[in-house]
């Protein structure tokens, strides 16, 4: 499993923003196919799962983000 994430790690190393958008967009298009074979009785409590998924990833994503952010401005003030 390790060696598996060394992989990922290097993938992302040579990937542009452009390329983890489509990524991302791969993933939302496969995320909606499968919502797509859901019953209809059980779209609730898979709606509630993908929500909770949604805002634990979204979340620590976004505070990374802004924290990097916030030390190019620092360092662009610096400069």
């Amino acid at each position: 499993m390790r060696k598996l994430f060394d992989y990922a790690d290097a993938y992302l190393e040579q990937c542009s923003w452009k390329d983890m958008a489509l990524l991302k967009f791969c993933l939302a298009a496969m995320g909606l196919l499968g919502g797509l074979w859901v019953p209809r009785e059980k779209k609730k409590p898979v709606a509630i799962a993908a929500l909770l998924v949604f805002v634990t990833t979204y979340v620590p994503l976004m505070t990374k983000f802004f924290r990097v952010v916030a030390a190019g401005s620092r360092k662009e003030a610096a400069e």
